[in-house]
């Protein structure tokens, strides 16, 4: 297997790229996020903001010291860019998150959103010293010197481009979450109950925009706001990056239409099956339609 690229048709799901038109894929550098939860720049560049229309174009442009990732210049095309990560490239600005079908996308936000992120807390260690290291998502470590309250599974809000800590969100009751696993990823829901327990009991969520009352396990959630926050207490830039999956058009069922590049799978809304003539002659055609994987057979 190659280092650098690998075939399409094994890249990860949420990776929003064709997968029969071409045969390979470039891989990311090793960092903090997952496979499945990055890109490398240089396909983001490419193919995804369609910025670049060959990779030849995307080196030239990241040579040029105009795209930068979390606040600071990057010129290597292999570098990810994961979730949560904000893309700068000129005046442009986009931050890396997870559509409802699972994939990633790269939304345009605001420059003022544009001078924070959220990273989540996956742990925390004491190191020589006695000095507190805590441990974040996209594989940034801050080390303090007094142990803080910040638990497992909290946010923290940390300023561009100095890296710095500006705020603190605690996973509680009431608290705005969003959802980055599991059948409802994607979406934006207050936390209406949290139980420990050893077991693999879920949270109790409520979704905003149905008011749907749903469970799922602990893990898949980020703090995005406290309970009934409005303007800085409350991060602004998930408004600006989740407002267009918020616009998506809706059937009769209120399923939302598939759009180009969702997975067959994953999507949902009407599809246009596909048909093959069986027979031939005097009698009828007998057509087989498949929709979702199930045959029917239909006279005309």
């Amino acid at each position: 297997m190659s280092r650098s690229h690998h075939k399409r048709l094994g890249m990860p799901r949420t990776w929003p790229l064709t997968r029969k038109t071409n045969i390979w894929a470039q891989k990311p550098n090793p960092s903090g996020h997952p496979i499945e939860m990055c890109m490398p720049l240089g396909i983001v560049l490419r193919d995804v903001l369609g910025i670049a229309h060959n990779m030849r174009e995307a080196k030239r442009i990241l040579h040029s010291r105009i795209v930068m990732v979390d606040g600071r210049i990057e010129n290597d095309r292999d570098r990810g860019v994961g979730i949560m990560d904000v893309l700068t490239v000129g005046d442009e600005n986009y931050r890396c998150v997870l559509d409802k079908n699972g994939k990633l996308r790269y939304r345009p936000i605001t420059k003022k959103a544009a001078g924070s992120k959220i990273c989540r807390v996956m742990g925390k260690t004491t190191v020589k010293g006695g000095k507190t290291q805590v441990h974040l998502h996209d594989g940034r470590n801050i080390l303090l010197d007094e142990s803080p309250d910040y638990k497992t599974g909290d946010s923290l809000v940390i300023s561009l481009p100095d890296q710095k800590v500006s705020s603190h969100m605690e996973m509680k009751k009431g608290a705005t979450a969003y959802l980055t696993g599991g059948s409802h990823i994607g979406e934006i829901a207050k936390i209406k109950d949290q139980e420990v327990k050893r077991s693999s009991k879920p949270i109790s969520c409520d979704n905003q925009g149905h008011r749907q009352h749903w469970r799922g396990r602990r893990g898949k959630e980020t703090p995005a706001g406290r309970e009934g926050a409005r303007g800085a207490d409350r991060h602004d830039s998930l408004e600006d990056a989740f407002h267009q999956d918020q616009q998506r058009p809706w059937d009769k069922e209120g399923r939302p239409h598939r759009v180009q590049g969702d997975h067959p799978r994953l999507g949902e809304g009407p599809v246009i099956p596909k048909g093959r003539i069986l027979g031939k002659g005097a009698h009828p055609s007998l057509v087989q339609l498949r929709l979702f994987g199930k045959p029917l057979i239909r006279d005309f």
